[in-house]
């Protein structure tokens, strides 16, 4: 009965990991990633070109929380940022990289296919649409994916998101 069980357990544990593809990705650019805090990106990124704030009343959104959103935008890159009602404990939920000139942990705009799997490893899902591909993969913290947007076969955008709701 033993020797059943463990090999029951052995066959249904393979089976959940067997189509697991990335250990999940750990984006960051200049050491900024998800959940770094406003100040963390002004010191690593320095003062944006364009400054976008916009506050959501309470009950206005999924949570129901008041909510500050903040976006910094770069030459090819935009920085989103989340907080409370009143603007405090600002943190990063997303990432878009569109520009050459930013490193995006080992990949940047222009890198082809196999560099990206060679950095990133197999996509958890792959899709294709002419000459469009995106390769979509798990982050390392719950709750956040990482897209990566190819056009011919180059990288176009890289793109961090974390769902708020």
């Amino acid at each position: 009965m033993k020797v059943l069980f463990s090999t029951a357990f052995l066959l249904i544990a393979s089976c959940l990991t067997f189509g697991q593809t990335s250990q999940g990705v750990d984006l960051k650019v200049n050491n900024v990633g998800w959940n770094s805090t406003y100040a963390a990106v002004l010191k690593q990124l320095g003062k944006p070109l364009k400054t976008k704030r916009t506050t959501m009343k309470a009950g206005n959104h999924c949570t129901g929380d008041a909510q500050t959103l903040l976006t910094l935008s770069y030459k090819g890159l935009e920085v989103s940022l989340i907080g409370d009602g009143r603007g405090r404990g600002m943190r990063v939920y997303e990432l878009a990289v569109t520009d050459a000139s930013w490193l995006a942990s080992g990949v940047r705009v222009g890198t082809n296919i196999d560099g990206v799997k060679a950095e990133f490893g197999k996509p958890d899902f792959e899709s294709k649409n002419g000459e469009e591909t995106k390769f979509l993969y798990n982050s390392t913290e719950e709750y956040t994916e990482v897209t990566v947007e190819f056009l011919n076969g180059k990288v176009v955008r890289i793109f961090l998101s974390e769902s708020i709701c």
